[in-house]
């Protein structure tokens, strides 16, 4: 990205997150550096002189208040930015193959090297091979969307009428045997309707996405064959988009035998009687596992479990994650100190960072795990979380005097210190910090403490009574912000509290000795890691008890965080050791 002083670049080879409006209608490209509210305008350092002089009172904002900078609307919906509805696409993100707005630019791709605006792109799009082969598989996908709907809605009226020899074969067994069978009829009535509903649903869903796809690819073809060639562009590239995803769709519909229904009595019901505890089971096809929606009452059925089931469950926030595999990635550089990981956060563009603390360095993974870049960190760093996008929250203490959460942003992968964004102190000791809707919870040595996000206190959430001693090493607060987990190392528990202070739940496990790291996963998933136990363990969302031990034993030393990434579904761990363990989670 430019900086501010550069101010001449008279094309379009340069991108600047926000151009001057004013040099744009006379083809020059000049970053901008105000904003007008009454204009809705973006004006460079040359333009707003003239601006000033002609409105006096026009509110002027500068680039200290970007945030606030007015957003030009979309002319159609095509042009809209998928990420940021408000803002209109601009530029092609060529690393990422990805349209994109002035704020994702500025967001999410200032390390990229390849980012092109789309009027140098638009030129002549309508007479490319890529546009004509481009329609005639819009043709051959739509006339397959086509024939699937029909086939979803012959099996989904097929299905809706098999429950009939369903429930005849189920009321001939209950007349041999009425007094035991009449529990279990209800069950397995319940089971079938249960297994009914969820494929009419599935079917269903699969009918809507295809006539949406369809309708989709129809419509943005259209805007493919525009005169305007920069419609017409756009309209291609969103259609190249919307074909992979019906591709994909496609052939996960395709892999799914046509759904059924049916009853398979038990063998040797006659000898099983005393000691019966079902009639039969239902039979589905494709078997249940392979189904999206299986309910949670029919867990303890399934003897195995699939891919397709792992998936389905990682929505559940109860559901135990077993670990496939474990890898170790070296995290020690030449000539450093042993290292100490006491933070780990995903950024939005996949990279993983880890706070070396024994280093002062603010280590830049790879998707592969391999470091990148290493950024300075502020010494006497404790705890590390993510806060949105490319930024993260520090706790800062010296155990002295220094007691402060800095805010930081990672723009560009160089050795540089990380930008600093703000900071501010607090009058007792950060041990941990977590973020949650612009509020900063603090961990103390004993107390939970909410802060705003420029530092003024809101109130202390949680304090130990009593004259046990409490270690707050960790603390977390949940997806929705109503619960608040906390370790308290010294007493080997993970207490979780809601906003009020009053304690909900407290889970104790043999396994969970000295807790000193907390994190939740998008959907709920609660893990902590316990540096007493070398032990990682899953707990239940409502914080009561231990669901799983993911990682325990040799494998893991001394863990003092650990973090588990949704894209990936990999969970990290790290401390005062030079590796970093990956866990496949299934």
């Amino acid at each position: 990205m430019a900086t501010p002083g550069d101010e001449h670049v008279l094309s379009s080879d340069q991108v600047y997150d926000f151009a001057c409006s004013s040099c744009e209608e006379d083809n020059v490209n000049t970053e901008a550096q105000f904003s007008c509210k009454e204009c809705e305008n973006y004006l460079c350092n040359k333009c707003i002189k003239l601006h000033n002089k002609l409105f006096k009172k026009h509110e002027v904002l500068g680039r200290s208040d970007v945030t606030k900078w007015v957003r030009k609307k979309c002319e159609t919906s095509l042009e809209k930015c998928e990420k940021h509805p408000e803002e209109s696409v601009k530029m092609v993100c060529e690393d990422h193959d990805e349209l994109c707005c002035s704020l994702c630019v500025s967001l999410s791709h200032r390390m990229c090297r390849s980012i092109r605006l789309i009027d140098d792109l638009t030129k002549g799009v309508k007479n490319t091979d890529q546009l004509k082969d481009l329609t005639q598989r819009v043709k051959a996908i739509n006339t397959e969307l086509i024939t699937m709907k029909k086939k979803r809605l012959s099996n989904k009226k097929a299905l809706q009428d098999s429950d009939k020899n369903l429930v005849q074969d189920i009321k001939t067994i209950r007349e041999k045997f009425l007094a035991s069978l009449q529990e279990l009829e209800i069950d397995i009535g319940e089971e079938m309707d249960t297994r009914k509903d969820i494929f009419v649903g599935k079917l269903q869903e699969d009918v809507t996405q295809c006539t949406e796809m369809h309708d989709k690819l129809i419509k943005t073809l259209g805007y493919s064959q525009s005169d305007d060639e920069r419609m017409s562009y756009i309209g291609y590239r969103r259609c190249q988009e919307q074909v992979k995803d019906a591709e994909i769709s496609l052939n996960k519909m395709s892999k799914i035998p046509e759904y059924k229904l049916s009853f398979k009595i038990e063998k040797d019901l006659d000898n099983l009687f005393d000691s019966l505890k079902s009639v039969g089971k239902v039979v589905s096809t494709p078997s249940f596992d392979e189904c999206d929606s299986k309910p949670e009452q029919f867990v303890h059925d399934t003897k195995t479990e699939t891919s397709s089931t792992t998936a389905r469950k990682c929505y559940d926030p109860n559901y135990a994650f077993t670990t496939k595999a474990t890898h170790i990635h070296n995290l020690r550089i030449k000539d450093e100190k042993p290292c100490s990981i006491k933070g780990i956060c995903e950024l939005q563009t996949g990279e993983i960072v880890l706070a070396d603390c024994a280093n002062n360095k603010m280590k830049v993974l790879s998707r592969e795990f391999k470091i990148v870049t290493t950024l300075n960190l502020p010494q006497h760093t404790e705890n590390m979380c993510i806060v949105g996008g490319n930024e993260v929250a520090l706790a800062v203490d010296d155990a002295k005097k220094k007691h402060e959460v800095h805010f930081i942003t990672i723009d560009k992968f160089e050795d540089i210190e990380a930008k600093s964004i703000s900071k501010f102190a607090v009058a007792h000791n950060c041990n941990a910090v977590s973020f949650h809707n612009d509020n900063v919870y603090v961990g103390s040595e004993s107390s939970v403490y909410m802060y705003s996000k420029d530092g003024i206190i809101v109130k202390q959430v949680y304090h130990k009574l009593g004259w046990s001693q409490c270690t707050v090493n960790g603390i977390h607060t949940s997806n929705n912000g109503q619960k608040i987990y906390i370790t308290d190392s010294s007493n080997n528990k993970v207490i979780t509290v809601d906003n009020s202070g009053k304690i909900l739940s407290t889970c104790e496990d043999p396994d969970l000795l000295f807790p000193v790291s907390l994190c939740v996963s998008e959907h709920g998933h609660l893990f902590v890691c316990a540096m007493g136990s070398n032990s990682v363990l899953q707990i239940d969302k409502e914080g009561r008890r231990k669901l799983r031990t993911l990682v325990s034993g040799e494998k893991v030393s001394k863990p003092l965080v650990v973090y588990f990434s949704t894209r990936s579904q990999q969970l990290m761990v790290a401390g005062n050791t030079n590796d970093l363990l990956v866990a496949d989670l299934i």
